[in-house]
Order: C-alpha cells, then sequence, then structure tokens
C-alpha cells in the first residue's frame, strides 16, 4: 500500500505533463507566430544576462555587410557588428560571429586568423546552435579567440523562429539572417535609438522571401518588446518599406532615379 500513492501520483504528474504538450502544441499549430519556445540556457545567464540594460538610454547602430552600411556617421554610437563587417576597418563595440561560412567564402573561416585575432571594444561574441552545432564557429575555439557564447534556440535555416526578449534566461531566436540574430542582443542592452544599415537588398529583387518575413517578425518583435526604442532602417528592402508607418520604425532611402534626394540628409533626419 505504501507504493501505491507514491505510483499513482507519479500516473497523475505524466497524465497531467502530456495534457499540458497536446494543448501546447494545439495552440502552437494554430497560432504558430505567438508561440515562443523558452528553452533556458546557462550559457546566455552567463555571458548574455550582463549586458541587460547595459547602455540604458544610448543611441546604436546594427552593421550588416551590405552597401549602406557606410552611410551612418560612427561617432556617438554603440555599435553592433556581423560576421564579416569588422574587414571594412570600423571599430566596433560588439562583434557577432554567427556563420562558420566556408574557406575562400565568406564567414569565420574565410576569415579565421582576422577574426580571432580581431578585438572589440566591448565583447565578441561567436553564435553557437545547440541543434545545429557545426554551424557557428566550433564552440571550443571561443575561448583562444577571446570571445563570449551566444546561444541560440532555433536551427539556423529560413524556417521561421521567434525572436526572444529576455535572451540573458533563455536560447535567443532568429532565423534567415545573422543581422536579425544580433538585433536580439541591441535592444536587449537597453538602447533609445538603433540604426541598421548594410542589411539592404538594393532592388525589389534584392532579399528572399524569407528574409522579408523575418524581418516582418523582427519589425513586430521591436514595437511589442521594445515600443520606446526607435529604429530606423537605412536602405531597407522595397518590399518591406510599407512597414515602417509609425514613430518607432522609421527608414531612410532615395528612390532610383532620384538625382534630388541625398542619403546621408536623409539618415541625418531619420529621428527628427
Amino acid at each position: 500500500m505504501s507504493m501505491v500513492k507514491p505510483i499513482l501520483a507519479l500516473v497523475w504528474c505524466a497524465y497531467l505533463v502530456g495534457l499540458r504538450a497536446t494543448r501546447v502544441l494545439k495552440v502552437c499549430s494554430k497560432f504558430a507566430s505567438q508561440c515562443v519556445p523558452l528553452i533556458k540556457s546557462k550559457t546566455n545567464l552567463q555571458h548574455v544576462l550582463p549586458f541587460r540594460n547595459a547602455h540604458r538610454g544610448a543611441s546604436g547602430l546594427l552593421l550588416g555587410n551590405g552597401p549602406s552600411r557606410d552611410l551612418v556617421d560612427l561617432d556617438g554610437l554603440i555599435t553592433f557588428g556581423v560576421n564579416d563587417v569588422f574587414l571594412q576597418n570600423k571599430t566596433l563595440h560588439y562583434l557577432f560571429q554567427i556563420d562558420k561560412g566556408l574557406p575562400g567564402g565568406t564567414g569565420w573561416l574565410a576569415n579565421q586568423r582576422a577574426s580571432d585575432s580581431y578585438t572589440c571594444l566591448f565583447r565578441k561574441f561567436h553564435g553557437y546552435f545547440p541543434r545545429s552545432p557545426n554551424f557557428g564557429p566550433p564552440r571550443q575555439v571561443a575561448f583562444a579567440a577571446n570571445a563570449s557564447i551566444i546561444e541560440f534556440a532555433g536551427v539556423p535555416t529560413y524556417k521561421s523562429t521567434p525572436l526572444i526578449k529576455e535572451i540573458g534566461k533563455y536560447q535567443a531566436g532568429g532565423s534567415a539572417s545573422s543581422v536579425i540574430h544580433a538585433l536580439q542582443f541591441a535592444l536587449y542592452t537597453g538602447l533609445n535609438r538603433l540604426y541598421v544599415s548594410g542589411c539592404d537588398g538594393g532592388s525589389s529583387l534584392g532579399h528572399s522571401k524569407n528574409i522579408i518575413r523575418e524581418w516582418i517578425v523582427a519589425l513586430v518583435f521591436a514595437q511589442q518588446k521594445y515600443p520606446d526604442v526607435r529604429i530606423c532602417y537605412v536602405e531597407p528592402p522595397y518590399a518591406l518599406r510599407s512597414f515602417f508607418n509609425g514613430r518607432s520604425l522609421r527608414f531612410a532611402a532615395c528612390e532610383s532615379g532620384n538625382a534630388t534626394c541625398n542619403i546621408l540628409q536623409q539618415v541625418t533626419n531619420c529621428f527628427k
């Protein structure tokens, strides 16, 4: 009789867990965009949490490696760069090496020595995906490269993965673009204003539908989770521009063939 109660208790717990899992799966299948996988991360607790609100009230610049990367003056901005952008002789506060890449191509392997020896003003991060551990730089090289690790929940493909606000406690989200991955960290540091530059398509076909879709997810995330942060996207793909219609989300761009448009002035006026 002494064993019956514990066994019944275990059976009841298993039933409740199964019932909850079934309900969660139903909700996720019906409202996929609102089903956020919160996976606790000891790695992010150690390496990311210390940067929560580290730059409260400051202005920042999130840099990809596209043509518009040189249109924003770095002076006075907290800079967040991804992958190979450090090769442009830019002084970065943060660098995120998300892609392992290929020798002779782009990513960490293409410029391994330069990346490992590069020193940020604040911190260098290597991206790590537990579900796809071969995608980013090998975890074991982070110490020699004087890099911290930021852990991501999803598989780095074009499959939509929700962004996460509390990335100091949980694995970060995002997919399709290293800039989207790094966006979560930039916002997490407590910025008041953020430029996004170097992530432009250059034409209506410059970005795939998948990346456009993920940027929509990212912009909705920023508006909902960080409503007081003003974001200026420099030269966004055409398909995205209709989503910038409020005080918090703006863009700076010149239409093709408009000789009188001054893009630098557009950038300057973005937050006015």
